[in-house]
């Protein structure tokens, strides 16, 4: 068959307008479908559903407008899961050296999500819980390093008043 064949680009001029009408006809049954599929959480398989509508249907503006719908709706789930995780996690160990397994879970989050005030309230928290058990540390460290030293001072003076008392006699000739 010759690419250049009239009958070839006959058939293909009314395949596509077969696909273009059955889209057409469809479109609000694909949208109610997506809207299904996403209600299910199968937001990755809703928004597949409405990417196959092609351009040349009527409807496509709609479905393109249901497709972000649907995508701020996968994004917000993904924010909410990420953040779930991630506050599991702080929870079964709150301390710096996991703060940074948490973070880079939080990492994952979309800035643009409509619930991404929530990850950004639990970073702060994060990082506040941080600076307070690294200031604790510091402060530990140092009573630690105070309390050494007057241990220290006090062996000392102690070994100072165990010393036996020296007598020094001078004779005048």
């Amino acid at each position: 068959i010759s690419t250049s064949s009239r009958e070839l680009s006959d058939m293909l001029a009314e395949a596509t307008k077969r696909i273009v009408d059955y889209y057409n006809k469809e479109a609000a049954n694909i949208m109610a479908r997506a809207d299904a599929l996403a209600g299910q959480g199968q937001y990755e398989e809703a928004i597949c559903e409405l990417a196959l509508v092609p351009e040349e249907c009527r409807s496509y503006a709609k479905v393109q407008e249901k497709t972000v719908e649907i995508y701020r709706q996968y994004v917000r789930h993904n924010t909410a899961l990420v953040l779930t995780q991630a506050k599991a996690l702080w929870a079964g160990d709150p301390t710096p050296e996991n703060a940074d397994r948490v973070m880079a879970m939080l990492a994952d989050a979309d800035p643009l999500a409509p619930n991404y005030a929530e990850v950004q309230a639990f970073i702060q928290k994060v990082e506040a819980a941080v600076r307070r058990e690294n200031n604790q540390r510091r402060a530990d460290a140092v009573a630690i390093k105070k309390a050494q030293i007057n241990a220290a001072r006090e062996v000392a003076v102690a070994f100072a008043k165990n010393q036996p008392k020296t007598i020094n006699h001078y004779i005048l000739w």
